[in-house]
């Protein structure tokens, strides 16, 4: 009896280690994906929202570079976009490798983009 209960005790402990350190692998995943979104995205989203505040709303007709300026905020949504992206393949390949269900959903949720038509 001592022996069955000492094998399964170490079994427990190995499984215990193991989603141990899978939880820890996921963490840091989850830091680097927060330490993007905090050194690359805030800044340039409260930068746009500043910019966004000082513009006096005009008519798209009455501007001449009103075409360029269009363009220029779509590139701004296409660099967010980006980001975006990196966050989602960055938490895919981490689930992925770690093999963690939790990760691969926060990735597939980074990933939809809730403002699209």
């Amino acid at each position: 009896y001592m022996k069955d209960m000492t094998e399964r005790c170490e079994v427990r402990a190995k499984d215990w280690d193991q989603r141990s350190q899978l939880r820890a692998d996921e963490l840091a995943a989850l830091a680097g994906a927060i330490e993007i979104l905090t050194k690359e995205v805030q800044p340039r989203d409260e930068a746009a929202v500043k910019r966004a505040l000082l513009q006096a709303p005009r008519l798209a007709s009455a501007s001449p570079h009103s075409f360029l300026q269009l363009a220029s905020r779509s590139g701004l949504r296409g660099a967010a976009q980006a980001r975006q992206e990196e966050v989602a393949k960055l938490l895919g390949s981490e689930g992925r490798r770690l093999g963690s269900t939790a990760l691969a959903a926060l990735a597939m949720r980074v990933s939809a983009d809730p403002f699209a038509k």
